[in-house]
């Protein structure tokens, strides 16, 4: 998932932004259920950002059949895809007039003596997406329910409850604890606004012509 992340960022630099990965990977393995299933799940929350996922499980492998929890995780993935469609598409559509990049590290929009080496450390779990989202990805197992991400100066707009404020004032920014949900933790970077569409109702888009209106 880590590689997958630093891929599709590589990608991007090269002018190829709509690249993705086969989301919960393969693992030969070497991982028990229970990892696989954590791994997987995370793996599902970022699918709903990347420009292009592609569900690919190997046939002797972690199944989603009769499994509550990644099912649950896959609905939630693809109501998510959807609520943040036309924002993700819109970028890619700019990044084919004028090779912009849509899936960032963070230190392409911010520079300076930062906190933990920032914004060159862990540069997989700070990606910024479309130039105004900041995902954080839990890359490492989190039994207690939470991962940690960097956040730079500026108030940080929760996009899953936007009363929920993270207000950033140290100039060399500070690592902050994120509740681990069904959903990805996503942020609004300062100053910056987004199309979000509301599927709150269950009412889907079924064409790109109803989606757009």
């Amino acid at each position: 998932m880590r590689n997958s992340i630093a891929s599709i960022m590589n990608f991007n630099m090269f002018g190829m932004p709509m690249t993705g990965a086969d989301v919960c990977g393969h693992y030969g393995g070497t991982l028990n259920t229970t990892d696989q299933e954590e791994i997987c799940r995370e793996w599902l929350k970022l699918a709903a950002f990347q420009p292009f996922a592609r569900l690919d499980l190997e046939p002797k492998g972690l199944q989603f059949e009769g499994n509550a929890n990644l099912t649950e995780t896959l609905s939630a993935t693809v109501a998510d895809r959807y609520r943040f469609l036309s924002f993700v598409y819109g970028c890619l559509f700019e990044a084919s007039e004028s090779g912009q990049t849509c899936f960032d590290p963070l230190f392409y929009h911010y520079r300076g003596a930062l906190r933990g080496g920032q914004p060159f450390t862990d540069i997989e779990q700070n990606v910024i997406v479309g130039n105004a989202v900041k995902i954080a990805p839990a890359l490492k197992f989190a039994r207690d329910g939470q991962t940690e991400a960097f956040f730079p100066k500026g108030r940080w707009v929760s996009l899953l409850d936007i009363a929920d404020v993270r207000v950033v004032t140290a100039p060399e920014g500070e690592m902050l604890k994120l509740d681990r949900t069904d959903y990805m933790p996503r942020h609004l970077m300062p100053g910056k606004m987004v199309p979000i569409t509301d599927n709150s109702n269950d009412e889907w888009p079924m064409s790109t012509s109803q989606l757009l209106t």
